[in-house]
């Protein structure tokens, strides 16, 4: 279920994530006309989406989470689309489970951008852990050896 949900390409490739799309019937979204549209996954359980019927863009998703606490009714609402990088996206996200209400805000989303090669370096102080635990740290030399005292 988390693969399918965080896949940039479910909206295209559909079919590689769901056994069936099927139109419902139509309803409101914030007054406004919207299709409705029950996606069936191949793993997981049903989705039920909302299409703004003007634009064509998906405006509410609603489903059942499954959760230590049981089954929860999870609704998501999607608003304030914008391009990002020149593909249109939400830029407001609204997630409605059980008695819990998350809003998110995205200000900016960039689609490969050029990522300084240091970024993902180990820090030292980890590195030499992992090598130590590894046994490739470097030997260190015998520690000279203090006069005895007489």
């Amino acid at each position: 279920i988390a693969f399918r949900s965080n896949a940039l390409d479910k909206e295209i490739h559909w079919r590689d994530y769901y056994t069936k799309a099927e139109t419902t019937g139509t309803g409101t979204v914030d007054g406004k006309p919207a299709y409705i549209v029950v996606m069936t996954p191949k793993v997981g359980p049903a989705e039920t989406r909302y299409y703004d019927k003007d634009s064509g863009l998906m405006v509410k998703m609603t489903m059942t989470a499954k959760t230590p606490m049981g089954e929860i009714p999870s609704e998501t609402l999607f608003s304030n689309y914008k391009p990002y990088d020149s593909i249109l996206g939400p830029s407001k996200m609204t997630l409605k489970t059980g008695p819990q209400e998350m809003e998110m805000n995205i200000e900016s989303i960039k689609f490969n951008p050029d990522i300084p090669a240091d970024k993902f370096k180990i820090p030292a102080e980890i590195q030499a852990l992992v090598d130590k635990k590894n046994g490739t740290a470097p030997k260190t030399e015998d520690k000279p050896k203090t006069e005895e005292k007489k």
